[in-house]
């Protein structure tokens, strides 16, 4: 059992939650954020620029109640979301690989300046996780990435990883070209201002994410093209309200 309600006049905020007792709830979401959080491309999340469909999915905004009969899991929990998009929304997702814009991630090396600056993680990943799930007092965090405005802060990454945080970053595909294996520390900070081209630049109040990348990482973002998978939404219409 579901109901769907347009939520009008209200232009930010919302979200959507599993609770207890098998009750899915979104309110103030756009249909664009219940499609991220239904779907997946080759077992990852989608990112923004994974959705192709109208601009009206990224506006128009509603209050879901569905119920299911029984306790769900996560997992089952996303496969009734789908089903619930497809049935109320007439949602028809296809997924496809297009020839898009790209970044690549490549050491800084030109007029032999020195290579990437980055540190060699001591971290014991493995043994951070087990403390964690034990809950040892003392655990350290667990590997992986944080950020804030304008920060970034990897412990025990991979630069595939580096690659994947900064495409969420910059809105598109980044393509890990470094060559570089092993896990690394690194923190990286720029001026939180959303970025307007690929051209790095030192101009304004501090530096762009591209510049700083480069100055502080030892390593560049190409522009170039390559092929993306995306989720494009063949059909999707208003659902009629309950």
């Amino acid at each position: 059992m579901a109901s769907i309600k347009e939520s009008r006049g209200v232009v930010s905020g919302g979200g959507a939650q599993l609770l207890p007792g098998g009750r899915f709830t979104a309110t103030n979401s756009t249909l664009f954020n219940l499609i991220r959080n239904a779907y997946t491309i080759d077992g990852e999340p989608l990112q923004t620029y994974q959705i192709i469909g109208p601009d009206w999915i990224k506006t128009a905004r509603y209050n879901i109640v569905a119920t299911a009969s029984r306790e769900v899991t996560f997992a089952e929990a996303t496969a009734m979301l789908q089903t619930l998009l497809e049935d109320r929304f007439a949602l028809v997702p296809r997924r496809e690989l297009r020839e898009l814009p790209v970044y690549h991630l490549v050491p800084v090396r030109p007029n032999g300046a020195r290579g990437p600056r980055l540190a060699a993680s001591g971290a014991d990943c493995a043994a951070r996780a087990a403390a964690l799930r034990a809950g040892a007092a003392d655990a350290l965090p667990e590997c992986g990435t944080s950020q804030a405005s304008g920060m970034l802060r990897g412990t025990g990454i991979t630069m595939p990883r580096l690659a994947a945080t900064l495409a969420n970053l910059l809105g598109r595909t980044v393509v890990d070209r470094t060559m570089m294996s092993g896990n690394f520390d690194l923190q990286l900070e720029w001026s939180p201002e959303p970025p307007s081209t690929g051209v790095a630049s030192a101009d304004g109040p501090g530096a762009s994410i591209f510049t700083a990348v480069q100055e502080q990482l030892g390593l560049r973002l190409d522009a170039a093209r390559g092929p993306v998978n995306v989720l494009v939404l063949e059909r999707v219409q208003r659902p009629l309200e309950d």
